[in-house]
């Protein structure tokens, strides 16, 4: 590294060739070290509707994501979805999932998704599985 930039990669055998009296060696005992890397997986358009459009859940407890959809559900029509986005329950100091009955609780006569962060699952209340055709048959949460 020179100010804090890579200007070489390679083995460890041609890194330890260019290096010098003055070389900065870190000791990363067999590991790879690479370069930072930029993602170019992004979605800046739909994370832009997102924004407007839906409710963010990027919140710390389940309190708090329940609040923020019930506040949403105040001012949406009947019959209208209430959507949220970037839930993480990772980050959430309840140490439990969002569930079923939370959205129920939250959002009970409208259809309700809250969409985890990764993208490839939600949370959905009771009036959307209904409106799928899912009957309760006795469900947990």
């Amino acid at each position: 590294m020179k100010q804090g930039r890579f200007v070489a990669v390679g083995t460890t055998k041609q890194i330890r060739e260019l290096s010098s009296p003055g070389t900065q060696v870190v000791g990363a005992e067999g590991m790879t070290i690479t370069p930072g890397f930029i993602d170019a997986h992004t979605h800046p358009a739909s994370a832009d509707i997102s924004e407007l459009l839906k409710v963010n859940c990027d919140l710390r407890t389940i309190a708090a994501i329940k609040q923020a959809m019930s506040r949403r559900a105040i001012s949406t029509r009947a019959g209208q979805w209430v959507m949220g986005f970037k839930y993480d329950d990772t980050k959430l100091r309840d140490r439990r999932l969002l569930t079923r009955t939370d959205l129920d609780e939250a959002v009970p006569t409208h259809p309700a998704q809250v969409l985890h962060r990764g993208g490839h699952t939600a949370v959905y209340n009771s009036v959307a599985f209904k409106l799928a055709g899912v009957v309760d048959n006795g469900w947990k949460t």
